[in-house]
């Protein structure tokens, strides 16, 4: 499969889910059916991650070895971040009460929401460039 097509739709894979998260509608195809969503999902990422390994030029030899070694990398970064979300999130609740008093802040449930909202929007325009870039570069 040729690389930039995947790349760009890769990219507008993240633009539509940050779109759902950020709608949150229950209807939606997304919520209706995760898994028909995450395993397209996941089979277009695949693609890319595939891609990817080729081009490091990686002997025959080594293929399913290398294949294993990257996606155990893949699940022990996840983890990582997973922690470090929830190691955030725990130093959160500890300082949130003298922050609030401090600056005034509203209630930690809006204020994590409107954070969310941005990084939504970050994500998806961020996204949303790379698609017009990734196009553009095919096209």
């Amino acid at each position: 499969v040729p690389v930039p097509p995947v790349e760009a739709a890769i990219a507008l894979s993240i633009m539509f889910l940050a779109r759902e998260i950020a709608v949150g509608r229950r209807e939606s195809l997304t919520w209706r059916h995760p898994m028909l969503v995450s395993s397209l999902f996941g089979l277009l990422h695949g693609l890319g991650f595939a891609a990817a390994l080729r081009e490091t030029g990686m002997p025959q030899l080594h293929l399913l070895t290398g294949l294993a070694a990257f996606n155990i990398g893949v699940e022990i970064g996840q983890v990582a971040v997973v922690l470090l979300i929830f190691a955030a999130m725990a130093a959160g609740q500890r300082l949130w009460p003298v922050l609030a008093e401090r600056f005034r802040l509203s209630h930690p449930d809006s204020f994590l929401a409107r954070g969310e909202q941005v990084l939504l929007l970050l994500i998806g325009g961020l996204s949303g460039f790379w698609v017009i870039e990734r196009t553009l570069g095919f096209l």
